[in-house]
């Protein structure tokens, strides 16, 4: 495959061509943060002793966009949430018996986009 040479932190790097810099950057073992993936935000909150997150979502409205039913069904295969009701009434919903289960993953936090998810679980 073709390699293309970028320059990282004032580093030379080669990779391949199509790679995005996050990918370029850990095939040379540059490390770059990606806190937009939860797993990642759990690692560095580790490494630097976060425990909690000092801020709130602006909105805590759902917006219905069911990416936290599908993780959590499809990636997760838990299935502990589920959509409930029609029309305006629909809302993600909790199964009975798995509040713990789903308060100690947070893996679909990252995916909620108005804040629901988190504020109903913190």
């Amino acid at each position: 495959m073709e390699q293309v040479t970028l320059e990282i932190n004032g580093k030379s790097v080669q990779a391949p061509k199509g790679s995005t810099i996050l990918q370029a950057a850990t095939l040379s073992g540059i490390k770059i943060p990606t806190l937009c993936l939860w797993p990642a935000w759990q690692q560095y909150a580790g490494e630097y002793g976060v425990t909690k997150s000092r801020f709130r979502p602006a909105m805590t409205d759902c917006s219905l966009c069911g990416l936290c039913v599908r993780y959590c069904a499809e990636v997760k295969k838990d299935n502990a949430l589920y959509f409930k009701g029609r029309g305006i009434d629909r809302k993600p919903e909790l199964i009975d018996g798995s509040h713990d289960q789903c308060g100690q993953c947070r893996e679909c936090f990252a995916l909620c986009s108005g804040g629901w998810v988190v504020a109903s679980r913190s």
